[in-house]
């Protein structure tokens, strides 16, 4: 027997996204058995931070500034 799904809501913020999914299982949400993958070939990245790490020759990670890119 297939259980009714509840409704996912809408989100002001893709802040307000995450915290949500952080507290809700998508389960309850999302068939996941009837699921099929997905390709998004125009879907670019909202976060405009990188942070760059590398390692020494003694094998501790070095400091670097975060640099801001525009996508």
């Amino acid at each position: 027997m297939k259980t009714q799904k509840k409704t996912v809501p809408t989100f002001s913020s893709e802040q307000e996204e995450r915290e949500f999914w952080a507290t809700h299982d998508s389960s309850e949400y999302i068939d996941w058995e009837n699921a099929k993958p997905a390709i998004f070939p125009n879907l670019k990245p909202t976060m405009k931070r990188h942070i760059k790490a590398s390692v020494d020759s003694e094998n501790q990670p070095k400091k670097h500034k975060a640099q801001t890119t525009n996508f």
